[in-house]
């Protein structure tokens, strides 16, 4: 489901219990705070943390094949291609050829597919590939010139909020939470 920031904001009102229940009665105060604007920066924070962290399950992968293609640099042993800030993280790669998709690992704990995506003789082949995010870089082996089906959790903004409904079920319900505003 896809949530306008309007929503998710009276999603996050409703988590914590803000909603007026009597809309007769009314108080004005000019010295209070901009609750919205501290809920919004807590929401965005909270939103990209699950983004890059949380269980997939609750996320909405998308099918950015095309865009890969397009940037995707094939070398003798590897491709490689940056990855654009919005793609939060790769979720699985597949290269034309390959014939399974790979899960992309992070380069910190790839240390043995490094080493032999490095040498053309000990190369992962098309049955093993495998994928390497180092920094902003996608390093895929073996090497193909074209992607056949790469997903990646992709942030459509600070105004919209891509994610399974499960997700509104982590929304804190203790202000306490919101203070070390993220």
């Amino acid at each position: 489901m896809v949530y306008t920031e309007k929503q998710m904001l009276q999603a996050w009102r409703e988590a914590l219990g803000l909603n007026v229940s009597l809309t007769e009665a009314t108080v004005e105060r000019t010295d209070g705070i901009d609750l919205d604007a501290r809920l919004r920066r807590a929401m965005r924070a909270w939103y990209l943390d699950a983004l890059d962290h949380g269980p997939l399950c609750h996320l909405v992968p998308e099918d950015v094949t095309a865009e890969v293609t397009e940037m995707l640099a094939a070398g003798p042993v590897t491709s490689t291609m940056e990855i654009p800030e919005a793609w939060r993280r790769m979720v699985s790669v597949q290269l034309a050829g390959w014939a399974r998709p790979a899960v992309p690992v992070a380069a910190a704990d790839a240390g043995l597919a490094l080493e032999r995506m490095a040498s053309r003789y000990a190369a992962p082949g098309p049955a093993e590939p495998v994928a390497v995010v180092a920094g902003t870089s996608l390093i895929c082996c073996p090497a193909a010139p074209r992607a056949a089906c790469v997903l990646a959790v992709v942030d459509p903004g600070p105004e919209l909020y891509r994610m399974s409904e499960s997700l509104l079920g982590t929304i804190p319900t203790d202000l306490s939470l919101i203070d070390y505003v993220y």
